[in-house]
């Protein structure tokens, strides 16, 4: 009787730790940034690291080698597609030295 109850109390702790968190996950995996005019009309030289992180959020790609940001910024056209440009932030001394949106 002793073993029986181990039995179903290690079932039920396996079983549901598969319940617990159930997420649907997709081949998208990586947030998108929306952007406006406004964002492309800014002027980022001067910013540090940390206010960047704090408009776009966390790089996708980060460059330690040359000290750049890369993102990608998506934009809704009228026609309902999707423009897909990339903003590459380049730093000196933790600031912003220049930027390019290619």
């Amino acid at each position: 009787m002793n073993n029986y109850i181990k039995m179903l109390l290690i079932v039920m702790l396996f079983s549901s730790c598969s319940i617990l968190e159930k997420r649907k996950l997709s081949s998208d995996f990586l947030e998108k940034t929306y952007l406006n005019e406004n964002m492309l009309n800014k002027n980022y030289v001067g910013m540090t690291r940390q206010q960047i992180v704090y408009i776009f959020g966390i790089p996708i790609i980060s460059d330690s080698f040359n000290d750049v940001y890369h993102y990608c910024l998506y934009n809704f056209k009228t026609d309902n597609k999707l423009q897909k440009k990339m903003l590459n932030l380049y730093f000196k001394e933790n600031k912003v030295s220049k930027f390019n949106i290619t």
